[in-house]
């Protein structure tokens, strides 16, 4: 991801794309206030999704593989700035280190990974951040949900016990709290893309 004093949009990015279409893969996806992102940044970052979850790296990718991955980078980027800006976005040189060596251990070898990082054009510093964005993520979202207060009344327990027949007390206002937590999360998350200029030239 690169920042530009300047936007260009590019089209054409509606049909499945192979990686060896260089011009494609440098086309402009989404804008995140300066930063571009292009669909090669949103490659690599597939690539490397794919590498943590046990798969091996593909040469195809959909268009809402592209899209699902675009949307994902753009959140996660909000999310951290906002860490940033409350002084908390650090994981901890531990953390970082663990994280990177979980990755490197997916691969066969050094050499594979080597050649992992080399085939994909992803430094090693770009990879270490990638890894962490969504440790630092994960970290911030915990500390809101443990600093929010979540009300649960009487009412609500009796309305959703009476729906779902079975459930103790206790169940119910669990269901009910992380219910909430979401609906919490969901607004909280859209009132940063509202704070934000944020473009995608998906459509």
């Amino acid at each position: 991801m690169r920042s530009f004093s300047f936007y260009v949009v590019l089209l054409g990015l509606l049909l499945p794309v192979r990686s060896g279409d260089a011009a494609l893969w440098n086309q402009v996806v989404a804008l995140l206030n300066d930063t571009v992102i292009t669909a090669w940044d949103i490659k690599r970052e597939i690539q490397v999704e794919r590498v943590k979850k046990g798969l091996q790296p593909t040469d195809t990718f959909s268009k809402d593989d592209l899209k699902v991955m675009t949307k994902k980078i753009i959140v996660e980027s909000l999310v951290v700035a906002e860490a940033k800006g409350f002084g908390v976005a650090d994981i901890g040189t531990q953390a970082d280190r663990l994280a990177w060596e979980q990755f490197q251990r997916k691969f066969s070898s050094e050499g594979a990974y080597l050649r992992f990082l080399k085939e994909h054009d992803i430094h090693e510093s770009e990879l270490r951040e990638m890894l962490t964005r969504s440790l630092r993520v994960e970290q911030f979202i915990k500390e809101k949900i443990l600093s929010v207060h979540i009300e649960i009344t009487d009412e609500e327990i009796r309305n959703y016990r009476a729906a779902h027949r079975g459930l103790t007390d206790r169940d119910v206002r669990d269901r009910l709290k992380k219910k909430k937590i979401q609906v919490n999360l969901e607004d909280w998350i859209q009132s940063l893309k509202l704070r934000n200029d944020i473009r995608t030239y998906w459509e």
